[in-house]
């Protein structure tokens, strides 16, 4: 009479993750029988290899070639493989600090980090599926959410972008400009620009616009990086007037004192012909005076002829034909203080007497036409110039009146 089989198993209890095989084995017997034989390789043979959905023990039936027999169970306990899920690729901007989200269909997870220019700081932990991270530096960081469920794991992977906000300059930093002049701004830093308002500006979505404002304004530039990222700067265009300068019409020079040329006031520089820079220049002679006015860039001239003084000038002939030249006879004079002339014929007789300068004798004597000839004459007058200033002058002299 022989004994009962005493048979070995190995391994003896397992667990596996869903999806994966084991090898089990078994001996002290000489033939086998595997039950259930669904989820295994072979139903016999002392090797077979499992592969169950679900946990299962598998009993084995052995004997021996003297008609012994003997049983054994293997437990093989079949866990669920966890679905991790690390969420979706996060693109920040401006931002050290960010949350991860992780889950998983079962199990418990951590995470860790896989590349990236700096070591993450979690809070409270890593082993949370949703921790708080900072990091030191911006770049692109691969962090790994891996969750262990028994004997089953799986890893996903999330890339976090971090991209500071971009730095917006716009050139030239303090733009001037002349009133209906144009000014071209340039703004860098960025991919792309839009600019507000878009008044007065030749496009409002380019790195490069030309400004004309009307008005001294403000304007705003948003610019977006690559990355998405954005920043604005401000700029102001100052608009400056030209200036206002009127020298006025030509004038005499006749008393010193008296002329002063005016260039307006409160401009930047102004520069005379004689090289002075005062907004208003003293005449001292007759001449062409002219000045430069310049109000930050924006220039104006302006140039008055100052004629020497002539007290009293008059002609030697004319001709009264009634044909509109030279029909009468006058003196010039300016800056005088009093006048008088009288015209004598060849005999002494009075003919013509004015006491006004601008009144002129028309070649008759009581309505009828003098006689060709040579008529004398005698002037008395005051100047107020400055270099006769208070001396009372005598001319004397002869006109032709020719017909």
């Amino acid at each position: 009479m022989h004994p009962n089989l005493i048979l070995s198993v190995n391994p003896s209890d397992t667990t596996i993750c869903e999806g994966d095989t084991v090898v089990l084995q078994v001996s002290g017997g000489s033939s086998y029988s595997w039950q259930p034989a669904a989820s295994l390789s072979s139903p016999t043979g002392s090797t077979v290899s499992a592969f169950p959905l679900t946990s299962t023990q598998y009993l084995i039936t052995a004997s021996d070639n003297n008609g012994c027999t003997g049983s054994e169970t293997i437990q093989v306990n079949v866990d669920q493989m966890p679905q991790s899920n690390a969420g979706s690729d996060l693109q920040l901007c401006n931002l050290l600090t960010f949350a991860l989200n992780g889950t998983s269909t079962s199990g418990t997870g951590n995470w860790q980090l896989q590349s990236g220019p700096a070591v993450p700081v979690y809070n409270p932990s890593p082993n949370v599926a949703n921790p708080t991270v900072t990091v030191s530096n911006y770049g692109n960081y691969i962090f790994l959410w891996n969750v262990i469920n028994g004997a089953c794991a799986d890893t996903d992977s999330i890339e976090v972008h971090l991209n500071p906000n971009p730095v917006i300059s716009i050139q030239p930093p303090a733009p001037s400009v002349c009133e209906g002049s144009a000014i071209t701004l340039t703004a860098s830093g960025a991919g792309t620009y839009t600019w507000s308002p878009a008044t007065y500006l030749s496009s409002n979505n380019s790195d490069v616009v030309t400004a004309t404002p009307t008005n001294s304004i403000t304007y705003t530039v948003n610019g977006t990086s690559n990355e998405g990222c954005s920043a604005s700067a401000n700029i102001t265009v100052t608009v400056h007037e030209y200036p206002v300068v009127d020298l006025g019409d030509s004038l005499y020079f006749c008393s010193a004192p008296d002329i002063m040329l005016y260039a307006g006031s409160g401009y930047q520089t102004y520069v005379w012909q004689d090289g002075s820079s005062a907004p208003a220049m003293q005449v001292t002679q007759a001449g062409i005076y002219w000045v430069i006015v310049d109000n930050f860039g924006c220039i104006t001239t302006d140039s008055v002829l100052i004629k020497p003084c002539i007290d009293v000038s008059i002609p030697n002939v004319f001709t009264p034909n009634g044909d509109g030249i030279n029909d009468e006879f006058f003196a010039e004079g300016n800056y005088l203080e009093y006048f008088s002339m009288v015209v004598f014929n060849r005999w002494g007789k009075v003919v013509f007497e004015a006491n006004d300068i601008n009144v002129k004798w028309d070649g008759t004597i009581n309505g009828t036409p003098a006689s060709a000839g040579t008529y004398y004459w005698v002037i008395n007058y005051k100047s107020k110039s400055y270099q006769l200033k208070d001396k009372e002058v005598q001319l004397k002299g002869w006109v032709s009146l020719v017909r």
